[in-house]
């Protein structure tokens, strides 16, 4: 393969990846933009997440982070509690609401997966996510990231 031609399948991989889940969203009438997807996920796998959290592991500033939040409240996915160490944070948990939309989304992203790796061997399938895994780690700490989004926990 030409090495001009490796970013393009990149990016081609991630437009349509995306695409198919807006598509799949939209079947599903699941209203949910990206980066709420992003944040539901998040949250999930952060038990004592606040907004401060998600606010640098979003790259997103504070008053992002506050519109996200008050727009998720609003669409009944999250709800915020009282953070016992700290009465100036509250942390934030999915709604039961939240947990639905999430298994539904994971239901869409297991049908994405089975289209993308039709005819593709599992080994391989296995040894691009682990390569991808390995980039993506490469180019955080060259970022100096605080998240690894293939382990999305806060460092």
């Amino acid at each position: 393969m030409k090495k001009d031609a490796q970013p393009e399948g990149l990016f081609r991989l991630m437009y349509n990846f995306k695409k198919a889940m807006l598509k799949n969203l939209a079947k599903e009438a699941l209203h949910v933009a990206p980066m709420h997807i992003r944040s539901l996920h998040l949250i999930q796998s952060n038990e004592n997440c606040t907004a401060a959290n998600m606010a640098q592991v979003m790259e997103r500033d504070k008053s992002q982070i506050t519109r996200l939040i008050n727009d998720l409240i609003g669409q009944k996915l999250i709800t915020k509690v009282p953070n016992p160490k700290d009465k100036r944070s509250q942390y934030l948990s999915l709604t039961n609401h939240g947990e639905n939309v999430l298994k539904e989304m994971q239901k869409i992203v297991e049908k994405i997966h089975g289209e993308m790796h039709q005819g593709i061997d599992a080994k391989d399938i296995e040894s691009f996510y682990r390569t991808a895994a390995a980039m993506t780690d490469n180019l955080c700490q060259q970022n100096n990231e605080y998240l690894n989004p293939y382990n999305s926990k806060i460092h």
